[in-house]
């Protein structure tokens, strides 16, 4: 099963967001914004536009794994950093660059926890509490 992982800024205690019945997530700031983060945390992606959002991998895919995805609503307001299969350390990166609580795998219904495990882990570690 493929992962992505939905990296967002939202009030603390919030559950999983596939049991939202209302947007939490705050803005992140605009696309060319946050491609520029982006890239200054991940150490520079290759960008495409790719169906009404973008798609940012990693220079050296052999390496590390770096597969970014922002999709932006109709309003231009990016929410979510959307990250597939993301190594933690990609991840923790990316939550300080942008100051980011809450890693979500909405596939799974879980809330992730960053720095709970390493890059050579092969599974997750769930969040219990985000406070």
């Amino acid at each position: 099963m493929s992962f992505n992982f939905y990296l967002y800024r939202a009030a603390n205690d919030l559950p999983p967001m596939d049991e939202w019945e209302d947007m939490h997530a705050e803005p992140v700031g605009d696309v060319e914004e946050a491609k520029r983060k982006l890239d200054v945390a991940l150490g520079g992606l290759r960008w495409e536009a790719a169906g009404g959002g973008w798609n940012g991998l990693g220079a050296d895919q052999a390496r590390c794994y770096l597969d970014v995805w922002l999709n932006p609503e109709d309003d231009g307001t990016l929410r979510f950093i959307v990250m597939n299969k993301a190594p933690p350390s990609a991840m923790r990166k990316v939550c300080e660059a942008f100051d980011l609580n809450y890693v979500a795998a909405p596939e799974a219904g879980d809330l992730v926890d960053v720095y709970a495990y390493d890059d050579t882990d092969r599974h997750y570690a769930v969040k219990t509490s985000n406070r």
